[in-house]
C-alpha cells in the first residue's frame, strides 16, 4: 500500500488543512450537546466525517463549515443522520454522502480509507514526530476554518499496544474541542494518517499531565470495512 506517497491522494503541507472541520452535534431536541473536531475520509463507495464516539453518541444532527473551492467563502452544512459508533474504541462515523451530492463544490481533502493501514508499507520508529489538527476551545486558525496545528512526538511506540489496547500516546496537550483530531506523521514530503486523538491524561484532580490518547488508524480501517 504505497498510494499515499504519490499522485492525487497525497496529504501535503498545502492540502492538509482541508482535512478537518469543527463539528457541532445536536440531540433529538435540537439542543447542542457536543463540539469537537472531525476529519474527512472516503472509500470506493462512501464519504465520511470521522470523530469520537463521545462527540456523536446520542446526537442526530451535525453542523460543520467547509470552504468553497476557488473562492474565499465557507458554507455552513447540517446533516440529520444516526451516526455509527465503535463498540470498544472512542470512534464515531458520520456518513456524508448526501452532503457531497449537493450543488456546492467544497474544498475538502479526503483521506483515503485504503491508505489508513500502513503497517505493511511503512515501519514506524519507536519515537516519531507527529502533528495534530483540531479546534481546541473551538479556536480556528482563520475565518475559513483552518485548524490549529500542534506538534509533538509519540510518547509510546505506535507499533506496540498500550495497556493491551490498540492505542498510543503523544506528548501533545489538548483541550475541549480537540477530541476527534487526526494525528499524522511526516514521511519525506507527505503526511501519513496514523490515529485519532480522543482524550488527555489527567491526574485525580483533573490536572492535565501533557499526554494524549490516540486510537490507531488500523482500528478505524478494519471497522469501516465492516460497516
Amino acid at each position: 500500500n504505497t498510494s499515499i506517497l504519490k499522485g492525487d491522494f497525497m496529504i501535503t503541507e498545502e492540502n492538509i488543512i482541508y482535512t478537518t472541520t469543527l463539528i457541532k452535534a445536536y440531540n433529538y431536541g435540537k439542543n447542542i450537546c457536543n463540539t469537537g473536531t472531525g476529519f474527512f475520509c472516503k472509500d470506493e463507495k462512501n464519504y465520511y466525517l470521522i470523530s469520537n464516539k463521545h462527540i456523536v453518541d446520542g446526537c442526530t444532527e451535525f453542523e460543520f463549515k467547509v470552504p468553497m473551492y476557488g473562492v474565499d467563502k465557507i458554507v455552513t452544512t447540517k446533516i440529520e443522520i444516526t451516526p455509527s459508533s465503535h463498540s470498544l474504541y472512542d470512534i464515531g462515523v458520520i456518513c456524508i454522502n448526501s452532503i457531497m451530492s449537493s450543488k456546492y463544490k467544497y474544498n475538502i481533502k479526503f483521506i483515503e480509507i485504503s491508505d489508513f493501514y500502513n503497517d505493511q508499507s511503512f515501519k514506524f520508529s519507536n519515537i516519531e514526530n507527529v502533528i495534530m489538527l483540531g479546534y481546541p476551545q473551538e479556536i480556528k486558525g482563520d475565518p475559513l476554518g483552518c485548524p490549529i496545528i500542534n506538534s509533538g512526538i509519540t510518547a509510546t511506540p505506535i507499533s506496540r499496544k498500550y495497556n493491551n489496547q490498540e492505542i498510543f500516546l503523544t506528548d501533545i496537550l489538548s483541550f475541549p474541542g480537540s477530541s476527534g483530531s487526526p494525528i499524522f506523521i511526516r514521511h519525506n514530503d507527505v503526511y501519513i494518517f496514523v490515529g485519532i486523538h480522543y482524550a488527555s491524561a489527567t491526574m485525580d484532580d483533573g490536572l492535565h499531565i501533557g499526554l494524549g490518547f490516540c486510537v490507531k488508524d488500523s482500528i478505524l480501517y478494519n471497522w469501516i470495512k465492516g460497516i
